[in-house]
């Protein structure tokens, strides 16, 4: 061991599997010294398999996991995942555990904690996940703008619906479309994926909510410009309101 040129990490695994497997030999040649060789090896090794898949089944589930993984539903390297409710960004995918670059919520940013993940692929089989990255991956998300009080926010809320719908009408319709085609149900024919605007009054003024249809993989990008277009368009409807309430100037 003194004599490998591998790092620390390694040696120091090295090490660890040649005494467990010593350990294991020494204990089976004891067992064969005290009690002889087994009469009943079929019983024996029925046993011993039996035992062995119990220890082990974290292991085999996820070797098939990685077969779930690999198909049409699975994940390839590069998607944006969330694995048990961690998001992140798939770096490797190996037959036994898969490893993510965590990213930050997904309900504040998109950039990368640093931190790499492993997960057993066994979660494909009795966990969850969500691949954000595969065509037709669409969610509702959601934003909320605080405002303070004024004698007729009405206005505003129209104006900002008007500009809600011309940035997510496109993407609701194609969302519509998709669901209906990969759902039979009669349910759907009643789905609305057009964007909803609510006022909410609150004790320093109101909040503006926006609830509108997206794709999972474009959700920063969609909210941002929303954000956006949203703020100038207030600041568009105060300069309006703000003009209309100023007396008019006549000249003599």
């Amino acid at each position: 061991m003194a004599k490998l040129t591998t790092g620390d990490r390694q040696r120091h695994t090295l090490r660890s599997v040649l005494h467990l497997s010593v350990q294991v030999l020494g204990g089976l040649m004891i067992l064969l010294v005290v009690f002889g060789l087994p009469q009943q090896m079929p019983t024996i090794l029925g046993l011993v398999t039996a035992g062995v898949t119990i220890v082990l089944q974290d292991f085999i589930l996820a070797f098939f996991g990685w077969f779930v993984l690999m198909g049409k539903n699975g994940m390839r390297v590069g998607d944006r995942v969330e694995i048990n409710g961690v998001g992140g960004e798939v770096t490797e995918i190996g037959l036994i555990n898969t490893t993510l670059l965590e990213i930050g919520s997904h309900s504040d940013t998109a950039l990368p904690t640093g931190r790499r993940i492993s997960f057993i692929n066994s979660f494909a089989i009795r966990g969850q996940y969500f691949n954000y990255s595969t065509t037709g991956q669409w969610m509702w998300d959601e934003i909320t703008i605080s405002q303070p009080a004024m004698a007729n926010p009405r206005p505003i809320v129209e104006r900002i619906e008007k500009v809600v719908q011309e940035e997510t009408s496109e993407g609701a319709g194609i969302a519509l479309q998709e669901w209906k085609r990969s759902m039979h149900s009669g349910h759907l024919g009643r789905l609305d994926t057009a964007p909803v605007v609510s006022l909410m009054t609150t004790a320093g003024g109101f909040d503006i909510q926006i609830r509108y249809v997206t794709r999972a993989a474009n959700r920063f990008e969609t909210r941002m410009a929303l954000y956006q277009r949203v703020f100038d368009t207030i600041q568009e409807a105060r300069a309006s309101a703000l003009a209309a309430s100023q007396p008019a100037v006549s000249s003599k």
